[in-house]
């Protein structure tokens, strides 16, 4: 799925975490906002907060 979303430049990388195993961080695209049709990052509904109970 990763490599779909990058070979149609709809997400890009964005750096490396700090956590163990460095795993790759993705950003989304000025063409997946076009492909959407948003203007800006702050168009994109909000991210619900988790609801695991720790």
């Amino acid at each position: 799925m990763v490599r779909n979303l990058l070979a149609r430049d709809l997400i890009s990388e964005a750096g490396k975490s700090s956590e163990p195993g460095r795993p790759v961080l993705y950003a989304i695209s000025h063409t997946f906002l076009q492909h959407f049709g948003l203007a800006s990052l702050q168009d994109l509904p909000p991210v619900p907060e988790s609801t695991d109970a720790d």
